[in-house]
Parts: structure tokens; C-alpha cells; sequence
């Protein structure tokens, strides 16, 4: 049989080993919580494409904004303030020279012509007699002297009547109003059996296979320009283009350094409306230019910039522009021929960064 002090020895014994394995279990849990040192990172690498610099014929494309207006249009109006019968057109209807296109009662007029022409029937009887009292006739007029003739017709009113007969002719011919030019009616405002505000136009008449356009450069494009230069006509709601050509330079600038310029186009379909704000684009060729896509030049502290590639990385180069046309534009300084200038994945990157071609 154990005594009791053989059993107090046994639960001292457990009592240190398990303080022996918690200490053991603390030294375990320090060297598992130890953070370690952070691994040092690599530089990043942007994508970036990029292309030798161009030089050689620089296909010059000066692009502005004008004004298009039908070379040949007419304002029509009626002179007398008769009432309108009738008006036989609407707005956008083509009409031909010469047709009538409203109508006012003339029945006043036609009246007036009828009396003018009984007036000057009876001027001829007057002149007549007085003719005779001179042995002469009217149907042999060749044969009276030109003093005696005109002396016969003033005092028989001839000249007056046939003066009298001619207006009333003329007036009834204004209650037609007719077509000056071929084209198509616009700005028609005027009521049937209304009076007309002889004033004002009754309607205006476009022709539209001729237009001319008007428009602004900078002067320093001036030695660019020269007559019969091609330009282009186009809109911003539609792809039609219409090829037309210089016609007029001013030889003066205004206080804004611009000159105006004319051109003519051929308007096909109708495709452009009198008054209509167009695109203008004239096109020529400027030999032994440096130039680039216009995609790589970006802006650095209000600066055009242009990155180039060499062995890995990015340069940015401030440049200065000229010319310019719907893809490249023309570098006069800042770079050189050779430069492998980058044209995508620029629009971010820093000076000396690490690149890599894409393409």
C-alpha cells in the first residue's frame, strides 16, 4: 500500500510538467506571430505602340466653318396693294422662269388699258388732220420732216396717249407675279385674298445648283491659298461630300487676323439649304515635313508633348505644331527624323517610365 506521501510526490511531478508544457506552447506561439520583412517590388511596365517619325509630303487639310448661300436667288414682290386672287406656288415648290406664281384682281387695270387704247386711236385721228392741213399723211411718215411730225403728234396728245397706254399695259402685267429665275420657293408668308405689303418680299426664289460659301483663315495660311484651289463642302449631320473650288481671297485682313475667302460648289440633290452652316475643308500638299499622328501629342503643363521610345523607355519631348489634317500633324520642332515616337498608351505616362510595345 502507496502512503500518502508517495501520492503527493505523484501530483507534484504532474503539476511542474505541465507548467514545463505551457511554457513550451507560449516559446511556440511568439515564433509563429513574427511578421516578416516585405520583399522588395519591380518597376511597372506600361503597353505602349510606337512608330518610326514620318517626313516627306505632308498632305495639308486647313479645316474651318462657313456660311452657304445659292449664288443666284430673287426676292419678288408686288408693287400695286391689289387684293391676291390667287397664289399658285408653296414654299419648297420648284417654278420655272417666266411662270405665274400669284395672281391679283385687275379688273381696274384691264379697264384702263381698254380706255388708253380708245385715247390713243383718237391722238392718231387728231394727228391726222393736222397732217393734212399740211399735205402730208401718217402713211407716209418717212416722208414728213421730223419738225412738222413731232409738231403734229404733241399738239394730237400722240405721245401722251401712247405713254398713257404703256403704264396701263405695265400695271396690268404686275397683277401677274411671275418667276425672274428658275428654282424653288421659300420664305412664302402671304394669304389668298389678302392685300400685299409692298414692301416686303411675297416669297424669295433659290436656285440651287450653284451655291457659293463664305468663310475665315488665319493669315499665316495665306501663302496656302491660291483660285481654283479644290476645297470640300460637307455637314455635321451628314457624309455627303460636295467638291467645290476657290473663287474669291480678300486681299485685306481684319482686326482679327482672318481673311475671307469664297468658294463655289455644285449642290447636288439639294443638299444644302441657303443660309446653311457648313464644313470646309481645302486640301493641299506641303513637301519635306516632320509629322506624327495626332494621337501622339498630349498635353504637359499646358505644353504639347510627344513621348519617344528608346531602350525600354519613355522620353516626353516638348514640341511645337503647324499644320495639321484629320490624322497627323506636322512637328516643326522638338523632334527629328528617326525618333520612334509613341502614339498609344501615352495619355498617362510619366518621363522615363518603363514601356513595352504592344504591337
Amino acid at each position: 500500500m502507496k502512503s500518502k506521501y508517495t501520492y503527493i510526490s505523484s501530483i507534484t511531478f504532474l503539476f511542474f510538467f505541465g507548467i514545463l508544457l505551457i511554457s513550451c506552447d507560449n516559446k511556440t506561439e511568439t515564433k509563429k506571430t513574427t511578421v516578416p520583412s516585405t520583399p522588395k517590388t519591380t518597376d511597372f511596365v506600361e503597353k505602349v505602340a510606337f512608330d518610326t517619325i514620318q517626313k516627306g509630303d505632308f498632305n495639308l487639310e486647313l479645316q474651318t466653318s462657313g456660311k452657304a448661300f445659292a449664288k443666284q436667288k430673287a426676292e419678288v414682290k408686288f408693287i400695286l396693294n391689289e387684293k391676291i386672287n390667287a397664289i399658285r406656288v408653296k414654299n419648297g415648290q420648284k417654278v420655272s422662269k417666266g411662270q405665274v406664281i400669284a395672281q391679283q384682281n385687275n379688273d381696274s387695270y384691264r379697264n384702263k388699258v381698254i380706255k388708253a387704247k380708245e385715247q390713243l386711236a383718237r391722238a392718231k385721228i387728231d394727228v391726222e388732220d393736222i397732217l393734212i392741213g399740211f399735205n402730208h399723211s401718217l402713211k407716209d411718215s418717212t416722208n414728213i420732216p421730223k419738225s412738222t411730225l413731232n409738231m403734229a403728234k404733241n399738239r394730237g396728245n400722240y405721245n401722251t396717249s401712247i405713254s398713257d397706254l404703256n403704264d396701263a399695259r405695265s400695271k396690268l402685267a404686275s397683277t401677274s407675279l411671275r418667276a425672274p429665275i428658275s428654282g424653288v420657293i421659300a420664305n412664302l408668308e402671304t394669304k389668298k385674298y389678302s392685300y400685299p405689303d409692298t414692301t416686303k418680299p411675297f416669297c424669295i426664289i433659290i436656285n440651287n445648283d450653284i451655291f457659293e460659301v463664305e468663310f475665315s483663315i488665319l493669315e499665316e495660311n495665306f501663302i496656302f491659298l491660291q483660285k481654283g484651289q479644290a476645297i470640300e463642302i460637307s455637314t455635321n449631320f451628314s457624309e455627303k461630300i460636295f467638291n467645290g473650288e476657290l473663287t474669291e481671297i480678300n486681299p485685306s485682313v481684319d482686326e482679327n487676323g482672318l481673311i475671307k475667302v469664297r468658294g463655289t460648289f455644285a449642290n447636288s440633290d439639294a443638299g444644302i439649304l441657303d443660309g446653311m452652316n457648313v464644313n470646309v475643308t481645302i486640301k493641299k500638299v506641303v513637301p519635306n515635313k516632320l509629322f506624327v499622328p495626332k494621337e501622339s501629342v498630349v498635353l504637359r503643363d499646358n505644353k504639347k508633348v510627344v513621348f519617344t521610345y528608346k531602350n525600354g523607355k519613355a522620353f516626353w519631348n516638348y514640341v511645337e505644331t503647324s499644320f495639321e489634317n484629320t490624322t497627323h500633324i506636322v512637328i516643326e520642332k522638338g523632334l527629328k527624323k528617326g525618333d520612334l515616337i509613341i502614339y498609344e498608351g501615352n495619355a498617362n505616362l510619366a518621363h522615363n517610365a518603363s514601356v513595352t510595345n504592344i504591337k
